[in-house]
């Protein structure tokens, strides 16, 4: 079964493979369905997992690392 993480995570590949770009926050909460806090708890998670990367101060600087792809 997949968690919420995998979820979110398959959200912003199949989101950049069609727009080009990352999804916004409220992009991924509504896709997901859950509250912007946990997306931000979930982006830190995975980041810490080094499953993707965010830009300092950048909105929709999100890179997904390769191996999770």
């Amino acid at each position: 079964m997949s968690t919420s993480r995998e979820i979110l995570l398959d959200f912003i590949i199949s989101y950049k493979k069609e727009h080009g770009w990352a999804p916004s926050y409220t992009e991924m909460s509504e896709a997901v369905g859950i509250v912007r806090s946990a997306i931000a708890a979930q982006m830190d998670v995975l980041e810490r997992e080094g499953r993707i990367t965010r830009g300092p101060r950048m909105a929709r600087a999100i890179t997904v690392c390769e191996e999770a792809e």
